[in-house]
């Protein structure tokens, strides 16, 4: 076999099915993201991009050092900005770190096209292998949910806190706003006396104290607050009916698109109340289950959904360099945005905020008790490169945090003037799904660093109050609930005591009797194992005692 480099247009074919082979596997990791024009474009792209390289290379155009490196060079930038670029794993690792993972990923990649080189006859093969192994992932999605079969799914009462009888049935509005804490811990991690939506909320709501989510980012916090007792959440094996790529019944996943149960929307239900949950992305799954009457994905003021976009998943570390500058070439291009500019404003807001308040406002004038679960995208939490010992960065996000708040704060004045006029005797609830994550760089393993000389990092509370504290209020005029029912000054607070509160609050004399074990001895001390990111399993050393992180 000869060590000469022939570089030939089998080298090309190389190039684009090693391309999509990586895009495909981003592809199956967000796919519920992925239009069919992203599709289109991006794998347009990636042939377009691979025919340049190979002809910059052929033309000897441009060389670095010989046509080996060269190739291998521009392959492995091809895989890193459809593939590597989106890895969080990657990208989250120190500068360094990451520059050596790169260095060994281009030695790796040159050893593997030396190999390629030799192996003349076997050229092909290796190319269409790459190629099948492609479509297998860019299809796989698709076989799975058409093996799904939702008209079987019965629903079992055995565990969950059932049957409740309302006395009266005023609208229900449980609004989750993204990265939302209480003034303390404003103050405490970022040394922000308040904002405008802290003013309003503190003022109109009955704010609860020691507030803790149910997990640290937003899917687990939803499941975790719709599961509504641990019984319910631990009564789901991990192991069976996991799907990573599609929405899959009976799945702890699926309780907030209706697949599964929840036992929060289900005592809503059978008390005749029509039940929406509504969310800005597909992360809790594309597909509307039974068990809910409306799941809202981002629709516009014509009703239609608005399809999705990967773009809407990149950070300003995969912006310019992701697909080629796909999505900055799509925000310049109108023919490859999915709407028209005329939907993305509504009372002075951007669609983002535009979409909730026209949710919350259609909610309030329907017919007939409503329950209204909704996440609002703001005030937001740090990027995945967010590093607090860096004083720019933390300048910047403190900057972003309270001019965003400020923003909501408007949005919440409308919704609370719109109710108050049409929906006088509702209840609202305002959560935060989790804190500002400003311990972006620390991780669930090092929570804090002892030698550090920046006091937040160095503190052993500071990691677990960032992630998990948040607020929790409820606005109601009082004409239906007695205001003490709602026990703001329990020593500490989850979503699941606050809910526990607002079905008391609501429930008859002999529902109470019937659940008093219930209403009188519910606890709840830690959090529900869930998880880490990318992965299958609960790590059992993640769940905490939230007694052991008070903060007010």
């Amino acid at each position: 076999m000869t060590k000469i480099f022939e570089f030939s247009m089998n080298f090309l074919y190389l190039t684009i099915a090693t391309s999509l082979f990586y895009f495909s596997l981003t592809y199956v990791g967000s796919y519920t993201n992925i239009t069919s024009i992203d599709l289109i474009v991006i794998i347009s792209l990636i042939i377009l991009v691979s025919i340049i390289q190979y002809y910059i290379i052929k033309k000897h155009i441009f060389i670095i050092l010989n046509e080996r490196v060269t190739y291998t060079l521009f392959l492995f930038f091809n895989i890193y900005a459809v593939n590597l670029v989106f890895n969080e794993g990657f990208i989250k690792q120190p500068f360094k770190i990451e520059l050596i993972l790169m260095f060994f990923g281009v030695l790796l990649l040159f050893a593997f096209i030396s190999m390629f080189n030799e192996l003349k006859k076997y050229q092909s093969y290796i190319t269409t292998f790459l190629f099948l192994s492609t479509l297998f992932f860019f299809y796989k999605p698709y076989i799975t949910q058409k093996s799904i079969d939702t008209s079987g799914i019965k629903y079992s009462d055995e565990l969950s806190v059932y049957p409740i009888t309302f006395k009266e049935k005023p609208n229900v509005y449980i609004i989750g706003i993204d990265a939302l804490v209480p003034n303390i811990l404003l103050e405490k991690h970022m040394s922000l006396e308040s904002t405008d939506l802290h003013d309003i909320l503190n003022r109109e709501f009955m704010t609860y104290k020691n507030v803790f989510s149910g997990g640290d980012r937003t899917i687990p916090s939803y499941l975790s607050m719709l599961s509504l007792t641990p019984d319910y959440w631990n009564s789901f094996d991990e192991s069976k009916d996991y799907c990573l790529f599609c929405a899959t019944p009976m799945n702890r996943n699926n309780l907030f698109n209706g697949l599964t149960p929840s036992p929060l929307i289900m005592i809503f239900k059978s008390n005749g109340y029509e039940s929406t949950t509504a969310h800005e992305w597909p992360h809790f799954g594309p597909t509307k289950g039974p068990y809910i009457d409306n799941y809202l994905l981002r629709t516009g003021q014509d009703s239609k959904r608005i399809s999705h976009s990967v773009c809407n998943l990149t950070t300003s570390r995969s912006d310019f360099i992701g697909f080629f500058g796909y999505c900055t070439l799509r925000n310049k291009l109108k023919f490859l945005k999915n709407y028209s500019p005329k939907k993305l404003y509504y009372k002075g807001f951007e669609f983002n905020l535009a979409w909730d308040l026209q949710n919350i406002e259609e909610v309030a004038t329907k017919n007939g008790p409503q329950l209204y679960i909704g996440h609002i995208l703001s005030t937001r939490h740090t990027s995945y490169e967010f590093d607090i010992t860096n004083k720019e960065m933390f300048s910047d996000f403190k900057r972003e945090y309270f001019t965003k708040a400020n923003e909501t704060a408007k949005l919440m004045k409308i919704v609370l003037d719109h109710i108050k006029k049409n929906d006088k005797n509702a209840l609202i609830y305002i959560w935060g799904d989790h804190g500002p994550v400003l311990s972006q760089h620390l991780s669930w393993d090092d929570r804090y660093n002892e030698k550090s000389t920046h006091p937040l990092v160095r503190s052993p509370k500071f990691f677990i109050q960032d992630r998990l504290g948040t607020f929790g209020g409820v606005y109601h005029n009082g004409s239906v609930c007695n205001l003490e029912s709602f026990q703001t000054q329990r020593s500490f607070n989850t979503p699941q005591h606050i809910i526990k509160d607002i079905l008391y609050c609501l429930s008859d004399a002999k529902s109470r009797e019937i659940n008093k074990d219930y209403f009188n001895n519910f606890t709840k001390t830690k959090t529900f194992p869930y998880p880490r990111r990318g992965q299958d399993k609960p790590i059992l050393t993640d769940v905490i005692d939230f007694r052991d992180y008070l903060y007010e």
